[in-house]
C-alpha cells in the first residue's frame, strides 16, 4: 500500500531476474481532501475598516499528502458576519479567500468559519478585530472654543478628531492638519497656529487672536478640507484697560477761571474699541488734573 503521492516505478522478478514487462510507472495520486489536515495561512486577528484580507487554504489528504491534482472533494467555503469572502483556486491545490468589504471598525470582533464541505475547518472560528480605516478628511470633525464666538485674547483650543470613511474615529496619528485663515480684520496679527498629534486619531492646538472683527477659517487633514468648512468666528474686544486708553486734553493752555476739557480714548489692551453693553457691568472713568 502506497500511501505518499508521487511516481514510483514497479519492478518484478523471477529467482532474481526480471521480467520482460517490468519495471512499470506508476503515479500515487492525492486521496479525498482532509477536513482535518488541510491548512489555514496566513489569516490576519485584525483588519482595518475600507481594507481587503486575504488568506491562503491548502488541501490535504487523509494521508497528509499535498492534495495538488485538482484537490479532490475540496469544496471549500468561508463565512462572516458583515462581508462575503471570496475563495479561489490558484494552483496545486492552493487556495485563497479575500474578504473584508464593507466592515466597518466595532468595539467587538467578528467570527470568521471555514468550511470542508459542510464541516468546519479544525480551529476555526476564529476572531478577527475590525479597526477604524485610514484617515478621510471630508468625514472628519472639529470642536472647541476656537470656532466660536470669542474675546481678544482669551486662550483658546481647537481639537480635530480623524475619522475613516465609515465615520468612526480613527486610533492612529501620522495626519498633516493645518489651519488657514481665510479673511482676517484689517490690521489683524495673526498667529500661527500649529497643531499637536497626540497618536490616537485627534489633533488639538491652542492660540489667540488678539485683533477684535471677523475672521473666516478652515482646517485641512492632508490636502483636503475636512467637514463643516470654513467657519466665521467674531472676536470681541476685551474690557477696557488702562495701558490701552488714551487721553486727550481738548486746550493745552487755559486762562485761570476757565472750563478745560479732556477725551478718553478708550481701548482694550490690544487697542481694540470695547463694544458699550449697557447691560454689563460699567468701568469707571475718572480725570484728575494737579498741579506741578
Amino acid at each position: 500500500t502506497l500511501i505518499v503521492s508521487g511516481a514510483y516505478t514497479v519492478g518484478a522478478t523471477v529467482n532474481g531476474a526480471a521480467i520482460a514487462s517490468s519495471p512499470q510507472a506508476v503515479v500515487v495520486l492525492a486521496t479525498t481532501t482532509s477536513v482535518t489536515l488541510s491548512q489555514v495561512s496566513n489569516l490576519q486577528p485584525t483588519l482595518r475598516a475600507g481594507e481587503l484580507s486575504t488568506f491562503t487554504i491548502r488541501a490535504f489528504d487523509e494521508f497528509n499528502n499535498s492534495n495538488t491534482e485538482g484537490a479532490v472533494g475540496a469544496d471549500f467555503s468561508a463565512r462572516m458576519d458583515g462581508t462575503d469572502v471570496t475563495i479561489s483556486h490558484v494552483s496545486l491545490g492552493e487556495y485563497s479567500a479575500t474578504f473584508g468589504s464593507g466592515l466597518r471598525a466595532r468595539s467587538e470582533p467578528i467570527l470568521i468559519s471555514v468550511f470542508l464541505g459542510v464541516t468546519i475547518l479544525e480551529g476555526f472560528p476564529r476572531e478577527i478585530k475590525i479597526l477604524p480605516g485610514t484617515p478621510v478628511a471630508s468625514m472628519s470633525t472639529a470642536s472647541g472654543s476656537g470656532l466660536m464666538l470669542g474675546v481678544a485674547g482669551t486662550p483658546s483650543q481647537i481639537v480635530v478628531i480623524s475619522r475613516d470613511r465609515y465615520g468612526s474615529a480613527c486610533d492612529n496619528g501620522g495626519g498633516a492638519v493645518a489651519l488657514t485663515f481665510l479673511s482676517v480684520p484689517d490690521n489683524a496679527i495673526v498667529p500661527d497656529v500649529s497643531f499637536t498629534d497626540h497618536g490616537n486619531g485627534t489633533y488639538s492646538a491652542d492660540f489667540e487672536l488678539v485683533t477684535a472683527g471677523t475672521y473666516s477659517l478652515q482646517i485641512a487633514l492632508g490636502d483636503n478640507v475636512i467637514s463643516n468648512m470654513p467657519v466665521t468666528r467674531v472676536i470681541s474686544a476685551a474690557g477696557p484697560s488702562a495701558s490701552g486708553t488714551s487721553l486727550q486734553v481738548q486746550n493745552s493752555a487755559l486762562a485761570a477761571g476757565t472750563v478745560g476739557s479732556c477725551t478718553l480714548v478708550v481701548r482694550d489692551e490690544f487697542g481694540n474699541r470695547p463694544v458699550y453693553n449697557p447691560s454689563a457691568a460699567q468701568p469707571s472713568f475718572r480725570a484728575v488734573a494737579t498741579r506741578g
